[in-house]
């Protein structure tokens, strides 16, 4: 049983910080145009690809050093939108 909870704990600080990430994106969603839809949001090798009903935007995460277990500290990088 305590395996099963070290494994479990193991695989929340991914998702832990995949979430932040992602909250982080949709709150700074002043760089993607009013009316716009965020359709998808998807994990990249440098950050994410977030996709609208018209518009493609390259986020990068930049992330920073990180003394105690958690979610490690980033910045977002918005890259220029590409229309579709």
């Amino acid at each position: 049983m305590i395996a099963q909870l070290v494994s479990l704990f193991g695989l929340l600080s991914p998702l832990a910080q995949s979430e932040k990430e992602i909250r982080a994106i949709l709150e700074s969603a002043s760089a993607i145009p009013a009316g716009e839809v965020i359709q998808s949001i998807v994990r990249t090798e440098g950050g994410y690809s977030v996709a609208t009903s018209h518009y493609t935007v390259q986020v990068g995460v930049e992330y920073f050093p990180n003394k105690r277990p958690g979610p490690v500290p980033f910045e977002l990088h918005f890259g220029e939108l590409i229309r579709e």
